[in-house]
């Protein structure tokens, strides 16, 4: 059971990074994100900053893949690069 609730936070939280790459792209309308960022960007910056949430949301849904997997290095791709790229893209 615990399992399966991590294996789900994992995943809701990478297509909540989806969600911020198809916002700054303008693939769909996403009415609940703003856009606003502490830094002004350009469309070419937003877009940028879309990529890498794209790439954090891919490499969140692979170490829950691993997961699943029961693979033991899991953690890898989950919480070492995608928390390096989501970090300076949250406006946090």
């Amino acid at each position: 059971m615990l399992r399966a609730a991590f294996l789900f936070i994992i995943s809701v939280h990478a297509l909540i990074h989806l969600l911020g790459f198809v916002k700054a792209w303008d693939i769909a309308p996403v009415q609940q994100l703003t856009g606003k960022t502490i830094i002004p960007l350009s469309g070419g910056g937003v877009r940028f900053f879309g990529a890498l949430w794209l790439a954090a949301c891919l490499l969140l849904l692979s170490a829950a893949l691993m997961y699943l997997l029961k693979n033991p290095a899991w953690w890898i791709p989950g919480a070492s690069r995608s928390s390096e790229i989501s970090r300076p893209t949250s406006g946090n």
